[in-house]
C-alpha cells in the first residue's frame, strides 16, 4: 500500500508560522487520493494550507466527521465553484444543532451555511449511514454503536425541530479507518460517541485487529476524570503504537498520556505532518 501523508490544517494549537482556532481539519494524501477530513471553523484552513504548499481546492473528497461548526466552517472556502466537490457525511450533519451554555441558553452550533448555497457553489453531497470506501484501504466508519458503559454523549448537545429541543444522539459522528501494513490508522473528528467505541467499530468493519495510530479529537476537554482513566486503561490494553489527541481532547488526557504512555503519546498542532 502507498504511504499516507497527513497534514494538520486546523487545530486549537498553532505551530510556528501557522494559525490556530477551535476546530479540526486534516488533509490526507495516499497515492493519487486526496481527502479533506473536516474543514475547521473556517478562520485558518486556507492560510495554513498555503503555508504547507497544499492546494485544497484540488481535493477529491471532503469527509465531514459531524455537523458542528468547528468542523464545517471552512466549507465555503474550499468549495469555490471552480469544479464540483464531493462531500460525504451522515445525513444528520444537516440537523439544527445547538449547545446549551451554563446559563441555560441555547447557541446554534451547526453548519453555518445553507445546503442550497453550498450546492450552488459546487458541493455534491452524499449522505452515508454505513461504512463507505473512499480510496485504497480507506473506509468511513458508518454509525458508531455505543458499546462501552462509560462513553456517554455530553448532555449539553441538542438538536432542534418543529417540536423544540431534544438531546442530540450524534448519529452523524463518523471516523475514518485507513489500512496500513502495520495496522489501522484511525482518524476521529470529536469522537462524540466514544473513541473506544470507535476502536471496536474499526475492528468490526475492517477485520484488522492491530491499531497503528489514533489521530484526532477525543472530546474529553472538560476533564471527565473517570472516563479519562477508563479510556487510557483501554488504550493500554489495545497496544496502540501512536496516539495523537487533537482539538477537543483536553489537557487531562494529553497530560496523562504523556506521563503514562510517553512512547505512544504524540503532540501535534497546525502545520504538523505525519507519515505512515
Amino acid at each position: 500500500m502507498n504511504e499516507i501523508r497527513l497534514s494538520v490544517l486546523s487545530d486549537n494549537v498553532a505551530g510556528n508560522g501557522f494559525l490556530g482556532e477551535w476546530g479540526f481539519s486534516l488533509f490526507i494524501e495516499r497515492g493519487n487520493t486526496r481527502i479533506l477530513f473536516d474543514t475547521g471553523a473556517g478562520m485558518v484552513i486556507t492560510r495554513n494550507a498555503h503555508a504547507l504548499g497544499i492546494d485544497i481546492t484540488a481535493i477529491d473528497t471532503i469527509l465531514l466527521s459531524h455537523g458542528h461548526a468547528d468542523h464545517t466552517g471552512g466549507l465555503r472556502e474550499v468549495i469555490t465553484g471552480k469544479h464540483p466537490v464531493e462531500v460525504i457525511g451522515h445525513p444528520d450533519v444537516w440537523g439544527e444543532k445547538y449547545v446549551r451554555l451554563d446559563d441555560g441558553s441555547m447557541v446554534y452550533a451547526g453548519i453555518p451555511f445553507q445546503r442550497e448555497e453550498l450546492e450552488t457553489l459546487g458541493m455534491v453531497f452524499q449522505g452515508v449511514r454505513k461504512p463507505h470506501e473512499l480510496g485504497e484501504g480507506i473506509l468511513t466508519s458508518g454509525e458508531i454503536p455505543q458499546i462501552t458503559d462509560y462513553e456517554n454523549i455530553e448532555e449539553d448537545l441538542f438538536t432542534k425541530d418543529g417540536r423544540g429541543f431534544s438531546a442530540d444522539s450524534m448519529n452523524d459522528d463518523v471516523s475514518l479507518f485507513i489500512e496500513t501494513k502495520e495496522g489501522l490508522v484511525i482518524i476521529t473528528g470529536c469522537a462524540h460517541r466514544g473513541v473506544i467505541n470507535i476502536l471496536h467499530q474499526a475492528r468490526k468493519v475492517t477485520g484488522v485487529q492491530a491499531v497503528k495510530a489514533i489521530i484526532g479529537g477525543i472530546h474529553l476537554f472538560r476533564g471527565h476524570h473517570k472516563r479519562v482513566r477508563k479510556t487510557i486503561d483501554a488504550f493500554k490494553k489495545w497496544g496502540i503504537e501512536t496516539i495523537v489527541p487533537c482539538h477537543c481532547s483536553g489537557f487531562s488526557i494529553q497530560a496523562a498520556l504523556s506521563i503514562e504512555m510517553p512512547e505512544v503519546f504524540r503532540f501535534s498542532s497546525t502545520g504538523t505532518i505525519m507519515l505512515f
